[in-house]
């Protein structure tokens, strides 16, 4: 996944929805929110190839609690 297709993801969920980062089965775990993701991901050339903690290849899942948004959240599963 390069930087433009994450940041034509990431719209589609409330700017403010907690963003988990899971590495390798939840071993390793960074915690942001959208907004934050897309504000870092604005100063990277749209092509670059995005990495967390060495891993590129990236599945993301909505989480949906019991319907109040702050038991919402997305995760970035890194494998």
């Amino acid at each position: 996944m390069n930087v433009e297709q994450l940041k034509s993801i990431l719209p589609e969920y409330p700017m403010s929805m907690r963003l988990v980062v899971a590495v390798r089965g939840g071993s390793e775990r960074y915690e942001t929110t959208v907004i934050e993701m897309l504000l870092k991901l604005m100063s990277q050339p749209p092509n670059t190839s995005v990495t967390f903690f060495g891993c590129d290849n990236v599945i993301i899942r909505e989480h949906a609690g019991d319907g109040r948004p702050e038991t919402n959240w997305l995760e970035f599963d890194l494998r």
